[in-house]
C-alpha cells in the first residue's frame, strides 16, 4: 500500500511539533525548577539553554525526518544528509523563534533581565 505525500508530511510535522513541544517543556521546567526550587544550575553559569533549543530539536527532528518514508528511493548517504542539513535549519530557526517568544513573554510581564 502506498501513501500519499500529505500524508507522510502531515506525519512527519506532527511528529516535528510534538519535538518542539516537549524542547519548550524541557527547557520552561528546567527554568521554573531552578528559579522556584532552587535546584539544578543558573541560567547565565552554563549555557543549556542551547541544549534544550538548538541541539535536542536538531537531533530530535534529524532522528523523524531520517525514519519517515519521504526520500526513501535515495540512498542512504544523501537522506542521512539532506535530513541532516534540513534538521540543523528547522532546529535554528525554533532557537530564534523560542528565544523571541520567551523575550517578549518576559518584556511583557515586566521581568529585570539584569
Amino acid at each position: 500500500m502506498t501513501r500519499t505525500l500529505p500524508a507522510m508530511l502531515w506525519t512527519l510535522l506532527a511528529r516535528l511539533l510534538w519535538v518542539s513541544l516537549g524542547c519548550w517543556l524541557l527547557f520552561v521546567s528546567e527554568r521554573f525548577a531552578y528559579n522556584v526550587f532552587d535546584l539544578g544550575v543558573a541560567y547565565h553559569k552554563r549555557p543549556t539553554m542551547f541544549l534544550w533549543l538548538l541541539f535536542l530539536p536538531w537531533l530530535c527532528y534529524w532522528f523523524f525526518a531520517v525514519r519517515s518514508p519521504l526520500l526513501a528511493s535515495r540512498r542512504r548517504a544523501v537522506r542521512v544528509t539532506t535530513f541532516g542539513v534540513a534538521a540543523f535549519v528547522m532546529a535554528v530557526g525554533f532557537f530564534y523563534a523560542s528565544v523571541m517568544v520567551f523575550w517578549t513573554v518576559a518584556k511583557w510581564s515586566g521581568v529585570q533581565f539584569w
